[in-house]
């Protein structure tokens, strides 16, 4: 979560902000950004609160832009596969359905083949017995 605030004189939303980007025994880090005519009231802040305010230590630095890069890169990973679960999902659809559909037409033959049958005994039938008369 980031926020971006005007830096106030007072200490009070300056602890407020470092405070919540500390929650629940997470670390994290809190940057202002401090113009020149703002330094005397962070002079002040610093000794109301009893504390050091410096600049972010260049190794710090680098290690927040690791981090950074690595959830980034961890996301995209979690996208990516997530895309490729969509494409397995949809081929395995695809041919779901491609079975389906050949099964329909085996279906279809096996019927005609027993229409064939049917109409060949019939005529076999027929040939055998010609006076017998059908009633139905």
């Amino acid at each position: 979560m980031s926020n971006i605030l005007s830096f106030s004189p007072s200490s009070s939303p300056l602890l407020c902000t470092i405070g919540r980007s500390g929650r629940f025994g997470h670390l994290r880090l809190a940057i202002n950004l401090v113009t020149y005519e703002d330094r005397f009231n962070l002079d002040r802040i610093k000794h109301e609160l009893g504390t050091e305010i410096g600049p972010i230590p260049r190794e710090r630095a680098i290690q927040v832009q690791r981090e950074k890069e690595q959830k980034e890169a961890a996301l995209r990973q979690q996208q990516q596969q997530g895309q490729q679960q969509q494409q397995s999902q949809s081929r395995d659809q695809r041919e779901q359905l491609q079975q389906l559909q050949q099964q329909a037409v085996l279906r279809e033959q096996a019927q005609r083949v027993l229409q064939l049958q049917q109409q060949q005994m019939m005529a076999l039938h027929q040939e055998n017995h010609p006076l017998e008369i059908d009633n139905n």
